[in-house]
């Protein structure tokens, strides 16, 4: 048993939506006869249809082109002409979606359970990558648009001290991200910093570290979601006024080597 979305006249919309989409007769009250009459014909198609108890989704469905098509713009007009309305508008936009979607097998594999699960957690970082990038837009990646961010800070004016030099400090903070990639690949990350400070204001270039060129990020496909961008620096900023409001912090000399247990007198044990 299938439960249909949604109450009332929108759940039976979707009925005729799936009727459509499957090719099928949509038997009801309105005509109960017809049942008695039921074909095979009557049943429509789908190549496969994976259930659960949360969604179903049909694939390969069998109903005619041409069909769904009309029925799409019939959907789209509806739209246009309940534009006031915006939970309607979302209804008719969700139920084009649902006729207009179509479906992407991909086939994770790897060496070993971990890697297998490692590839796994990729694809689907990626997936909802694309998803917030579709609903909150792009920015140039690399971090070129955390430098082109900081810039705003020159601006910054406070009569606080603590203020200004909070300033300064995210300022120095959202240029290091691009200065470590560089300097990963070997690349002087300070020089790139600042040339890209001092000589582009276009917003959209960036050093690409594969051609150790400064290029056009948009048009090289080197892009991060804006919302991955906007959480990751929120994040950060929550975290340094963690250790701002901490008594005390543990941290790790740069010098620090590990001391060999001999070494240590026994009592202590």
């Amino acid at each position: 048993m299938i439960t249909v979305p949604g109450m009332g006249g929108f759940s039976r919309e979707m009925i005729e939506d799936i009727s459509v989409l499957t090719g099928s007769y949509l038997f009801d009250e309105r005509d109960p006869e017809k049942l008695l009459e039921c074909e095979l014909e009557d049943l429509g198609r789908a190549k496969k249809v994976i259930c659960s108890q949360a969604e179903t989704f049909f694939v390969g469905s069998g109903g005619k082109e041409d069909i769904i098509n009309e029925r799409i713009e019939h959907l789209k007009q509806l739209q246009n002409d309940a534009a006031g309305n915006p939970t309607r508008v979302s209804i008719y936009k969700d139920r084009i979606s649902r006729l207009n979607g179509k479906l992407a097998l991909l086939l994770c594999g790897g060496n070993s359970d971990v890697e297998i699960a490692e590839h796994y957690d990729k694809i689907v970082d990626a997936l909802n990558s694309l998803k917030t990038a579709q609903a909150h837009g792009i920015l140039p990646g690399g971090g070129a648009a955390l430098i082109y961010a900081s810039r705003i800070l020159d601006y910054f004016e406070s009569p606080s001290f603590e203020e200004a030099a909070g300033a300064k400090i995210l300022q120095k903070a959202l240029r290091k991200p691009l200065e470590y990639m560089a300097a990963n690949g070997d690349v002087n990350g300070k020089y790139i910093v600042q040339t890209l400070l001092n000589q582009y204001d276009d917003n959209q270039t960036g050093f690409d570290l594969k051609s150790e060129k400064f290029v056009n990020m948009f048009e090289k496909g080197i892009i991060d979601s804006f919302n991955v961008v906007k959480i990751a620096l929120e994040d950060a900023c929550s975290v340094g006024g963690l250790v701002l409001t901490t008594e005390a912090a543990i941290v790790q000399e740069k010098e620090y080597r590990i001391t060999p247990l001999r070494y240590y007198p026994k009592e202590i044990f």
